[in-house]
């Protein structure tokens, strides 16, 4: 579903979202957040929240639980967070009405390389609409994180092992803990994603949908996205 309108953070023509929990809570519910300058005078069917920080200061949020439209690209970003670089992918769809550039988390987080071993599958069609939901929950004991996607109406699940090589995590040990280095895994598929991917999506800028005059239902519950 494409996102509503009415947001004041396009001022490069674009509107951009990042993937989060609600409240800011560490086990809040995966959604994807689309920062506000302010509240907007119509909120009826849309779901908010405003945070306040440390510092005292005051940010408002839109609540989605899904984004959609046409992949047109894929990139990384360097960003300073708390005086540390990190490295962000950032997708971006457009939806026929508006582009829409979504960060999705730590290059080699898990949203990351679960969104690229799903895009790597080659039974996606790029020319048709991309749908992004992400979840996050325990299952025996363990954490789940990914992003559900579908292409159309299917959804796509990771591309079959032995398709592609990808690196194994490094491993080691520090004060009698194991420690994973998830990095080697990250750049073999971002190295897969640019020479099978990228040279697809670039060329999509010609296949865009025509607006259909269809407005999401924003932060509507989409139990079919959970894998399980």
């Amino acid at each position: 579903m494409a996102a509503t309108n009415n947001s004041g953070n396009n001022q490069d023509g674009k509107r951009h979202f990042q993937i989060g929990r609600e409240n800011g809570s560490k086990t809040g519910k995966a959604v994807i957040l689309e920062w506000l300058p302010e509240l907007p005078a119509e909120t009826a069917g849309r779901k908010f929240e405003t945070r306040t920080s440390e510092s005292g200061s005051v940010r408002h949020y839109e609540v989605f639980t899904a984004i959609d439209g046409i992949l047109i690209d894929l990139q990384l970003k360097n960003r300073i967070i708390l005086n540390e670089e990190k490295t962000f992918l950032i997708a971006t769809l457009d939806d026929g009405f508006e582009v829409q550039e979504i960060q999705i988390g730590d290059a080699d987080g898990r949203y990351s390389m679960d969104l690229l071993k799903t895009i790597l599958n080659p039974s996606i069609d790029f020319k048709k609409k991309l749908r992004f939901s992400p979840y996050a929950y325990v299952k025996d004991d363990k954490q789940r994180m990914g992003i559900s996607v579908y292409n159309g109406v299917d959804q796509v699940k990771w591309f079959e092992t032995g398709l592609y090589k990808i690196a194994d995590p490094e491993q080691t040990t520090h004060k009698g803990k194991t420690l994973w280095n998830f990095l080697p895994v990250f750049e073999s598929l971002w190295k897969h994603a640019t020479e099978k991917v990228m040279p697809i999506i670039q060329k999509n800028t010609n296949v865009l949908p025509q607006a259909d005059q269809k407005q999401a239902s924003p932060a509507t519950p989409a139990q079919d996205d959970l894998p399980f």
